[in-house]
């Protein structure tokens, strides 16, 4: 991978975390008009899924696999849009209650630990890496960064 693109990988990363950010904090004052965290994120999800039916259907028109190709998959590959649902509904009601430094924090913590374990034992198809001194320290110091996060 060359260095401009990695780059550019590192800037859509930072990007896509600004808008892990905000999107709970604008889906909090959408739950303020529809009533409910989970009527919040379905609007939310609809909007999303409304948006990519348009690109997938518009702009990349790619086939779709098989009826057999589907059902030769592993059964986890279907839940990314619970998890997503999830993660959706639920941040509204930490930011709500825990404000958006200290449940980002958390949820950080909580991907990073996650990732780790990912990255060890090649879970869900990704490359296996490691488990070095260096990122059980990284893991550490995002561990002291919630703590301080919380503490002031």
């Amino acid at each position: 991978m060359s260095k401009a693109m990695f780059a550019l990988l590192i800037g859509v990363a930072l990007i896509m975390g600004l808008f892990m950010a905000i999107q709970p904090a604008i889906n909090l004052e959408l739950r303020h008009f529809v009533g409910s965290p989970a009527q919040a994120a379905m609007v939310s999800t609809f909007v999303s899924t409304i948006s990519l039916a348009l690109f997938v259907f518009v702009i990349q028109r790619r086939p779709w696999p098989s009826l057999a190709q589907a059902q030769s998959t592993p059964w986890w590959i279907w839940i990314g849009g619970l998890l997503g649902a999830a993660y959706v509904a639920i941040s509204v009601v930490l930011i709500s209650r825990l404000g958006a430094a200290f449940a980002f924090s958390l949820v950080v913590l909580g991907q990073m630990a996650t990732a780790l374990i990912m990255d060890r034992f090649g879970l869900f198809g990704v490359p296996v890496h490691d488990l070095n001194p260096g990122r059980v320290v990284g893991v550490a110091l995002v561990i002291s960064g919630v703590v301080l996060i919380r503490m002031f």
